[in-house]
C-alpha cells in the first residue's frame, strides 16, 4: 500500500534527524582534544613481525572513565598504515573490543605509548618511501597520537628479508592489487620486492 504524502513527509523528517545526529556525533568526536586526555594502554600483536600484519592500538581515558581508542593496521612488510579508525567507548567496551583484536591478530602484549607510536610514524615513513599513502582515516585516527614522543633510537626492520613484501589481503580487490604491484615495479624495480598473491 502506497503511503501518504503526510506519512512520506514524517518518514524523510526521521532520516534527516538521523543524519544530522550522525554528523553531530562525528563532529563532537573529531573536536574533541583528546591529546589532553591521559594515555591508558598500548597494545600490539606478539607475532607482528612474523606475520606482517597486526593491529596497533592506542588508548587514552579521562576522569570519567570515558575511553577513546586508535587502532591502526600495520603492514610492516609493505603497506605501512592499511587501515585506521578512532572509536570513543567505556571500559566494559573496550576489553570486549580488545578480545576481539586478540582473536584476530593473536595474543597482544603492552608497549609503552612512545614506543607504539615510534612504530607507526616509521611504518608510516617505510611505505611513503616505497610509494604508498597511509589510509585515507588517519587524518582523524592521528589524533589520538598527538603529544606522544618519537624516539629515533628505536630501530625497526621493515620488509621481509630486506625486501618490501606484498601479502594480499582477503579484502585487496584486483584493482588494488594491481595499484601495488605497480607502484612497486615502478619504485623498487623488478626483483627488488617479493609478493604472495590469491590464485
Amino acid at each position: 500500500m502506497a503511503l501518504s504524502k503526510k506519512s512520506l513527509q514524517k518518514k524523510k523528517e526521521r532520516k534527516r534527524q538521523s543524519r544530522n545526529k550522525t554528523k553531530k556525533n562525528i563532529l563532537r568526536l573529531a573536536n574533541t582534544a583528546y591529546e589532553n586526555w591521559p594515555i591508558y594502554k598500548c597494545w600490539l600483536p606478539k607475532l607482528l613481525w612474523e606475520n606482517g600484519l597486526g593491529q596497533v592500538v592506542v588508548s587514552r581515558k579521562n576522569n570519567l572513565d570515558e575511553i577513546v581508542i586508535g587502532v591502526y593496521l600495520l603492514d610492516v612488510f609493505c603497506l605501512g598504515i592499511k587501515n585506521c579508525f578512532m572509536r570513543r567507548t567505556n571500559l566494559y567496551d573496550y576489553h570486549i573490543f580488545l578480545e576481539k583484536i586478540e582473536a584476530t591478530c593473536g595474543e597482544m602484549m603492552s608497549v609503552d605509548a612512545i614506543y607504539a607510536n615510534t612504530l607507526i610514524q616509521e611504518s608510516l615513513l617505510y611505505a611513503k618511501n616505497i610509494g604508498f599513502k597511509p589510509h585515507r582515516d588517519f587524518i582523524n585516527a592521528k589524533k589520538v597520537l598527538r603529544n606522544i614522543d618519537v624516539d629515533t633510537t628505536l630501530k625497526f626492520d621493515f620488509g621481509r628479508d630486506g625486501k618490501p613484501c606484498y601479502i594480499q589481503g582477503p579484502h585487496d580487490s584486483p584493482k588494488d592489487v594491481h595499484h601495488i604491484m605497480t607502484v612497486l615495479d615502478r619504485v623498487t624495480g623488478s626483483g627488488n620486492h617479493e609478493f604472495l598473491l590469491e590464485l
